[in-house]
């Protein structure tokens, strides 16, 4: 599974609290992008363009088949660790209760 992550400047604490907290998720890599930094902002972009969103943070969970599970808008408020951390503890999205 893949957490992709478009973020900037003021969400810096989402991408380093979810680096941090997927050492308890070996299954789970991270992918992040920041949009301020110029290599990284077209891939950052992409990311939104492609799921419909513009505004930052934005997540989305993939499985294996890079086929979506879940997404994280920031216009839903719904972008925080906190709520990332709960939908990887669900049965249904990482298999087993950590």
């Amino acid at each position: 599974m893949v957490i992709k992550l478009a973020y900037n400047d003021n969400s810096l604490d989402l991408m380093e609290g979810l680096r941090e907290a997927l050492n308890d998720h070996p299954l789970i890599e991270l992918e992040s992008y920041h949009e301020d930094i110029l290599k990284e902002r077209k891939k950052a972009f992409g990311l939104k363009t492609e799921w419909g969103t513009r505004q930052s943070p934005f997540a989305i969970l993939l499985d294996d088949e890079k086929k979506p599970v879940i997404a994280f808008y920031n216009e839903r408020n719904d972008c925080t660790l906190n709520k990332i951390l709960e939908t990887l503890q669900s049965y249904v999205v990482y298999g087993t209760k950590v």
